[in-house]
């Protein structure tokens, strides 16, 4: 036995991430919008956020897995990088000096400006998803209303008929 679905809030936490499948009129019940093109068009509309859901998923998580992938080899460059500069140093037998800790000091400054570029690319790559995303759910909320008003007319039409 299917148990009735429950009537979400308006405040509801799936809102905000993005439209959500509802359910079909009931025939049964007059204040029903049964309007068979605007749930053909409504349903549509789900499925091409859904669609677009899964494509943002999926963008996401390339940024995510680009990001790991280029910070791994930046970690492997400094690795070998830092162990290029001790073995010079060594090799002229001034490993202790200042010079050598200055010459680590200054990679290091480099390799944290690179790291922290890397991490502001892969940031203003999720913003620049999420504000597509935002700016594909105000169209759809935009196609949602041309949807209603077009149900609305044809409404009118058969009435006037």
């Amino acid at each position: 036995m299917a148990s009735k679905p429950k009537k979400k809030s308006a405040s509801s936490s799936k809102e905000a991430k993005g439209p959500q499948l509802q359910a079909k009129p009931n025939k049964n019940n007059p204040n029903s919008f049964a309007d068979a093109d605007y749930w053909d068009q409504l349903n549509a509309l789900l499925k091409n956020a859904d669609n677009y859901r899964s494509n943002m998923g999926i963008m996401k998580s390339r940024v995510n897995e680009d990001y790991g992938v280029s910070a791994a080899d930046l970690a492997k460059r400094r690795g070998r990088d830092l162990t290029g500069i001790r073995e010079d140093f060594a090799a002229r037998g001034v490993v202790k000096s200042g010079g050598y800790g200055k010459r680590v000091g200054e990679y290091e400054q480099d390799y944290s400006s690179s790291l922290s570029n890397l991490e502001r690319a892969k940031n203003r790559s999720l913003q620049d998803i999420s504000m597509g995303y935002n700016d594909y759910l105000e169209q759809w909320r935009l196609q949602k209303q041309q949807a209603i008003q077009d149900a609305i007319q044809r409404r009118l039409l058969k009435l006037k008929k």
